[in-house]
């Protein structure tokens, strides 16, 4: 479906706070003709990506508990999902330690602290 603000995009979002997941939701949404499904966590999102994928993006932040970006990221990569992935996080994706010798593919990062310009370019 197409909105005025273009075609629908399905995003999972992965963050550990709430108050990122809500305030990325909102921009997104602000802004685009976006479908936000939220994780709290990496397992969180990889359980249900087993069951089901129908994300056009994932937007992950690097650090959280129980599964952080970086073992998402390998997750879809290592099943053959070449979906656009985005780093939302403080960190530089390529020097954490289990993507160091990693050929990252499909991928972007975007620096907290952002604006909601940083997120729909």
């Amino acid at each position: 479906m197409t909105s005025d603000k273009g075609p629908l995009i399905k995003i999972a979002l992965v963050d550990d706070y709430e108050e990122i997941r809500d305030l990325v939701t909102f921009m997104l949404e602000a802004h685009l003709n976006a479908e936000v499904t939220t994780f709290g966590t990496g397992n969180d999102a990889i359980q249900s990506f087993r069951q089901k994928f129908e994300y056009d993006i994932v937007i992950s932040d690097m650090n959280m508990p129980n599964g952080n970006g970086a073992d998402l990221y390998l997750y879809l990569r290592n099943t053959g999902n070449e979906v656009p992935f985005i780093f939302l996080t403080t960190d530089i994706p390529e020097k954490h330690p289990q993507l160091k010798n990693t050929i990252l593919k499909s991928f972007g990062h975007i620096t907290k602290p952002f604006t909601d310009g940083d997120l729909v370019k």
